[in-house]
């Protein structure tokens, strides 16, 4: 079995998932070089123990070549735009990725994780997921190189661009407009997929294999939307299906629209398909956070009783499609 050492290099640490990702890795006793775009953003990084933060100011291959050097594991993150002033776009995505896989070969780095998409794929029927198929089997392409590809479904947690959104509209109105309303998620802490991130760095049964890592429980966005509601303790909202028509208008007007429930990256995300066969606990050896217990953290105003009767109410929900 191959033997590696500590040092780490998260490509994209800026984003909202990139700082779960180095508080995990803090814990887990890795040297972490964070880059990131802009460093003066992204300061509180370089609190956690072992974490050196490195400003690149743009992306491009002659400014993150340099971090790959000495290291023994690459976390690339660049797929991740939840932060648009710290995102990588998608046109300078594929060009960059060809580079970077080839210069961690030469630099002889023994481990990949690339974050990626669920419901990637080249017959996928967006660009976004088409794009994430081949930034994957860029790094699946290596020789050299143990590769894991992570694809998250809906993550979610405080600062998200989910529920962290709809509670902030429920709190200025009882009407929610919700694009996607119909899709079908299996919400997951986004603590917990940076906890199974940072665990596979030396995972053996990781290497080489895809993982598809959502959370137990199937609803729709619409019942993600409804519980939000519950738990910040407003009665009865009314939850409206948007059209993409309407939600393109919407994200168009940026700050000027009159209310948000989602962003461009959320949005292109809930395109795709968002449940998954493959068994969260079976993958990474333990059982997701339930969603009550990740809403109740942030969003709850609910006093004890009522969380004890909503928890009845919703006791039998459905489970996540069976292997």
């Amino acid at each position: 079995m191959m033997k590696f050492g500590n040092k780490v290099v998260v490509l994209g640490a800026g984003g909202w998932l990139g700082r779960e990702v180095i508080a995990r890795l803090s814990e887990q006793k890795y040297q972490v070089t964070a880059v990131v775009k802009r460093a003066s953003r992204n300061r509180e990084l370089a609190l956690y123990p072992n974490v050196k933060v490195r400003d690149v100011g743009g992306w491009t291959l002659e400014a993150l070549t340099p971090y790959l050097q000495e290291q023994d594991t690459v976390i690339n993150l660049l797929t991740d735009q939840s932060i648009a002033n710290e995102a990588c776009s998608d046109d300078a995505l594929r060009e960059l990725q060809a580079g970077l896989v080839l210069a961690a070969e030469e630099q002889a780095i023994a481990r990949w994780i690339q974050l990626s998409l669920l419901g990637a794929g080249e017959q996928a029927e967006t660009p976004w997921a088409q794009l994430c198929a081949i930034l994957d089997d860029m790094v699946l392409a290596s020789r050299t190189m143990l590769v894991t590809i992570m694809r998250p479904g809906l993550l979610i947690g405080q600062g998200d661009d989910t529920t962290t959104l709809y509670n902030a509209q429920l709190q200025r109105a009882k009407l929610l407009m919700l694009p996607h309303a119909d899709r079908e998620v299996q919400p997951l802490w986004v603590r917990d997929f940076a906890r199974a991130l940072a665990a596979a760095v030396k995972q053996p049964k990781s290497y080489g294999k895809t993982w598809e890592l959502a959370g137990d429980e199937v609803m729709t966005i619409e019942d993600l939307a409804s519980w939000v509601a519950q738990f910040q303790g407003v009665e009865s909202p009314t939850l409206l299906p948007m059209c993409q028509l309407n939600t393109k208008f919407m994200l168009l007007l940026g700050p000027l629209a009159p209310f948000q429930v989602t962003t461009p990256y959320q949005n292109k995300r809930l395109a795709n398909p968002q449940i998954t066969k493959q068994d969260f606990a079976t993958l990474t050896g333990f059982k997701p956070r339930q969603i009550e217990a990740v809403l109740s953290d942030y969003i709850s105003q609910m006093k004890a009783r009522q969380r004890f009767d909503f928890w009845r109410r919703n006791a039998g929900r459905a489970n996540p499609p069976s292997a």
